[in-house]
């Protein structure tokens, strides 16, 4: 966490996709096509899948969004993985439950409205995600009084549904 305009935000940092600026302003990055580096648990499919090049925001968002599901959960996604090409495999190609659908009793129901904003975020094409960080903090914007009523809740989850639909018919 970290301050900014006095306003606080989180930053995701994943030191296997740095690049490091010359003197002379241009980037030399610290991986190469093909080359996996990180947490194979928080890796976006497009990093498990070494292209380091295709690596953007959308990445970043995908790894936050792990994170997410795991604390509305309490699990990873893929805890029933024990080794990593198994991992990997799953990072790429295994979609997530719904978070709603899981209930922990230390947890409680997952509000479908906070499952559907976590689990675009896991979307496994990178272009059904959320595009910038922007856009997923607008989205969360409206899902964070929780003491909505139910109409309100509907309404919501409609627009946010609506917002993916028209985004996936663009692509």
């Amino acid at each position: 966490m970290a301050n900014h305009d006095e306003k606080p935000f989180a930053k995701v940092i994943d030191f296997g996709i740095a690049k490091v600026n010359s003197d002379e302003g241009e980037g030399k990055g610290l991986t190469r096509t093909g080359m996996i580096f990180g947490t194979p648990e928080y890796m976006s499919p497009e990093q498990a899948l070494g292209s380091s090049d295709t690596l953007d925001q959308r990445s970043d968002i995908y790894s936050l969004c792990v994170l997410f599901y795991e604390f509305l959960t309490l699990r990873h996604y893929l805890e029933h993985k024990s080794n990593v090409p198994a991992i990997l495999f799953g990072v790429i190609s295994e979609a997530p439950k719904p978070a709603k659908s899981i209930f922990s009793k230390k947890q409680g129901a997952i509000p479908k409205e906070l499952s559907v904003f976590v689990m675009k975020g896991l979307e496994k094409k990178p272009e059904q995600r959320f595009a910038m960080v922007e856009e997923m903090t607008e989205d969360a914007s409206l899902i964070e009084n929780p003491w909505l009523t139910i109409s309100e809740v509907s309404l919501r989850i409609s627009v946010l549904n609506v917002r993916s639909l028209k985004k996936h018919q663009k692509d």
